[in-house]
């Protein structure tokens, strides 16, 4: 792979993981379900593959430990969010709405691939740079899709920041 390449994967991996940037949108009332910034095709063909890359990864305990390695903003562990859902990692992926993020003004630059907002199942999915990201690297794509779980489960930023959570996630689930 190309040296150009793999700056690009990187930068958008980075990018993309950025939920924090969608909180204006929750602020402002347009977030998935509040609001008509959002349209409601759910991309589902697009996200069919990595969703079950992300389940399979979620199958395995050393991927489930991350969710011993964050909290909610009440400082549950996620793990124990989860419990109160009645779910595991990979069901409770499954029950995560995917929604078209083409109307997000975020995902108008090309750099955001999905973002969520902490505590909701909808998961904004910038379609462009979400299928180039699934093209060039699959497994980031997967990982995408568990980092926007844990927000789903609560997890804010800053702290901790999005790098972080994205070096967690690589760390407990591989590439």
């Amino acid at each position: 792979m190309p040296e150009g390449h793999s700056r690009r994967t990187a930068r958008l991996a980075l990018a993309a993981l950025a939920a924090v940037a969608f909180l204006p949108l929750a602020a402002a009332g347009s977030w998935p379900g509040g609001g008509a910034a959002v349209e409601r095709t759910p991309p589902r063909a697009l996200v069919a593959a990595a969703a079950g890359r992300a389940a399979a990864k979620l199958r395995r305990p050393e991927c489930r430990e991350l969710l011993s390695d964050f909290r909610d903003a009440a400082g549950r562990r996620l793990a124990e969010v989860l419990e109160e859902r009645r779910a595991g990692a990979p069901e409770y992926l499954s029950r995560l709405i995917f929604v078209d993020g083409r109307n997000v003004p975020r995902c108008a630059g090309g750099d955001v691939a999905a973002g969520a907002f902490p505590g909701s199942p909808y998961i904004a999915v910038c379609k462009e740079t979400f299928a180039r990201v699934q093209a060039e690297d699959p497994g980031l794509a997967a990982n995408t899709l568990i980092h926007e779980m844990l927000h789903a489960l609560g997890l804010g930023e800053d702290p901790p920041t999005s790098e972080e959570i994205t070096r967690q996630v690589a760390k407990r689930c591989g590439r």
